[in-house]
């Protein structure tokens, strides 16, 4: 049985809030669906009474991913305001950012967007494709508005935003861990989505802060998996889990090379080899870091639905007879957060009991050496945007075992 060693005061904040984003390019889907905008009158909590607006869309990454994204927003008393005019302030000085009523925000927007006062919630553009065109800027609760007369199937946008955790209980009684994709950028893309095209490549990245509570090792699966918690701004914490997958067909192997010369059959292979080599090295890495080291890491979203056909059973002609000349089609679901890399780390920086403490502060508890000056990261760091080596990690834990790795 584990017990917090010591118990926190309820305004005593013990672990600071983890952030987590997304970057996902892809087509929109779902605005004809009944529950793509909804809005109403809030029934309880803290928001009672309030107007509320919500939106859940979805963006088509490639032909068997859909990445979902969910907007709600009560209607706002107050609007933050950053004067992003760099006419408006001294060289170095930071913009300044102002609390106004939302009824004050809402008469002076249109004058204010034209100044670059704008609020910090969101920016949108569906008219242009060019990176550098001006986008429009809206408090949530106005740009959910604004997509539902404006956002369309099939448009190619690109979205960015804020990765969320949550956790709940479902009908059956079950806890559910669930994450939200929450826009803050929504802006038309030229990119082609058109998987036949050699330069289609499937745009879906997250990049999160977690505590590191465990990894165990699926030979089978070729993969690590990676087990953590997050901090939200309520200081609740949330289970994360993610993934280092070593197999070639995870590492942009190429199955069908027909069509393809050697030349790019064997440039694939080699970069293949590269890849599987390196989430190797990240595993055994990570592998060596402790229970409640803070970690910052960037990868892929899959949320992929496969679909296969599966001939039908010859021995049973009754059942063949009635099937006629259909297949049992057969649909297989993956979801993963699979890290690619690392950008930062920090061992050890909450320990178990600290962990506990929290847990039992929110009712949730009731039984229960680098070798590199320059790169402290080692392989830890894997295809992070911010890679300058890739050199092994050295011994983190002298207890550390390596026999149980395949490679």
């Amino acid at each position: 049985m584990l017990v917090a060693k010591k118990t926190a005061k309820k305004d005593e904040r013990i672990i600071a809030q983890t952030k987590g984003t997304f970057q996902i390019i892809g087509k929109v889907t779902g605005v004809e669906r009944d529950k793509y905008y909804v809005d109403g009158i809030v029934e309880k909590g803290k928001n009672k009474d309030k107007e509320f607006r919500s939106m859940n869309f979805g963006i088509k990454t490639s032909d068997n991913q859909t990445i979902y994204l969910r907007m709600y927003a009560v209607e706002p008393e107050f609007v933050w305001v950053i004067d992003n005019n760099p006419d408006n302030r001294k060289k170095g000085e930071k913009a300044k950012v102002d609390k106004v009523t939302y009824e004050e925000y809402t008469d002076k927007r249109e004058a204010w967007q034209d100044e670059a006062r704008i609020p910090l919630d969101m920016a949108v553009n569906l008219e242009s494709t060019d990176p550098k065109a001006s986008s429009e800027h809206f408090v949530t609760y106005d740009a959910i508005d604004y997509l539902y007369d404006n956002l369309e199937n099939g448009m190619t946008v690109y979205v960015k935003g804020d990765l969320k955790r949550n956790t709940y209980e479902n009908r059956q009684g079950d806890v559910v861990a669930s994450i939200n994709y929450e826009p803050r950028t929504i802006k038309l893309s030229d990119k082609v989505m058109d998987e036949s095209d050699a330069k289609f490549y499937e745009y879906a990245k997250f990049k999160e802060e977690f505590i590191l509570t465990d990894t165990e090792l699926n030979k089978e699966e070729q993969s690590l998996m990676v087990y953590g918690k997050t901090a939200d701004y309520a200081e609740n914490l949330h289970d994360a889990v993610f993934e280092i997958n070593y197999s070639p067909e995870a590492n942009g192997l190429i199955e069908d090379t027909t069509g393809m010369s050697e030349d790019q059959i064997k440039k694939n292979k080699e970069y293949v080899d590269e890849q599987v080599s390196m989430k190797q090295r990240m595993i055994k890495a990570f592998k060596k870091l402790k229970y409640g080291t803070l970690l910052l890491c960037e990868g892929k979203i899959i949320n992929k639905v496969i679909v296969t056909e599966e001939e039908a059973d010859d021995d049973d002609d009754l059942f063949a007879d009635l099937r006629g000349s259909s297949n049992k089609v057969v649909r297989d679901y993956i979801t993963s957060m699979r890290i690619t890399g690392t950008e930062s780390y920090t061992p050890e920086k909450y320990s178990e009991e600290e962990v506990m403490a929290v847990l039992d502060k929110n009712n949730v508890v009731e039984d229960i050496k680098e070798d590199d000056e320059d790169d402290d990261l080692g392989d830890l760091r894997g295809e992070s945007s911010k890679s300058k080596k890739k050199d092994d990690f050295d011994d983190f834990d002298d207890d550390f075992l390596e026999s149980d790795l395949p490679f």
